[in-house]
């Protein structure tokens, strides 16, 4: 009896034992179960480590973007002494330019009243010629340098308009009676240029702006 109650007892330890190391030892299913859950902890704490990284990344890269436009507005910005010292050289430049621009027309001018013996003999050569070599290859950008000195004028404008309108009639006078067309007339074009262009520069010279050192105020 004794001997069956102790095979008893040692059946109930062993089942026992059994029993807790089922319970602490895990089976095969249950291992990987915890292993994928491990493997998902590990790779959400990756994915939550990437965006915070992600965060700051883009956050610092606005502190430095914005950092980058404080320091070129700060350099860029407007400094009112050097933009009042390039202004004042610009206008100094602008009226150097236009008081050169004024002689060369007054030296076209001159030129074109030399020409008056060329029409009044219908020397068409010397007339077609003086018209391409200078001062009076020059006398269109001279004249659009003083317009544009004086703010677009408008009757600056027009008088150039009409002096280039004649001087260019004059011109194909010329051409004409140079293939042969008898009896061309030079004269009409010839004074209507000579006309404009003189009030151009009547008009130039009474706008023509005084050149002097900006103020050191």
């Amino acid at each position: 009896m004794r001997v069956g109650f102790g095979i008893m007892t040692a059946l109930v330890v062993a089942a026992s034992s059994s029993s807790v190391e089922a319970f602490v030892t895990p089976s095969p299913a249950h291992a990987s179960n915890n292993k994928c859950s491990s493997s998902a902890v590990l790779e959400m704490s990756k994915h939550n480590g990437d965006q915070e990284m992600t965060r700051r990344n883009a956050m610092w890269g606005v502190v430095s973007k914005t950092a980058v436009a404080v320091g070129t507005l700060g350099i860029m910005g407007p400094q009112p002494a050097a933009a009042d010292a390039l202004s004042a050289r610009n206008v100094i430049t602008s009226k150097i330019a236009a008081s050169a621009s004024l002689r060369k027309v007054k030296s076209c001018l001159k030129e074109l009243q030399g020409m008056e013996l060329y029409v009044a003999m219908n020397d068409y050569t010397q007339v077609h010629d003086a018209i391409r070599v200078p001062p009076l290859t020059e006398v269109r950008k001279s004249c659009k340098i003083l317009v544009a000195a004086n703010e677009e004028d408008a009757e600056l404008e027009s008088l150039y308009a009409d002096f280039i309108k004649q001087l260019e009639a004059l011109d194909s006078a010329a051409g004409l009676a140079l293939r042969g067309k008898k009896d061309v007339d030079l004269n009409t074009s010839y004074q209507a240029s000579v006309a404009n262009l003189s009030k151009f520069v009547q008009v130039a010279s009474d706008r023509a702006p005084v050149i002097s050192a900006p103020s050191s105020e």
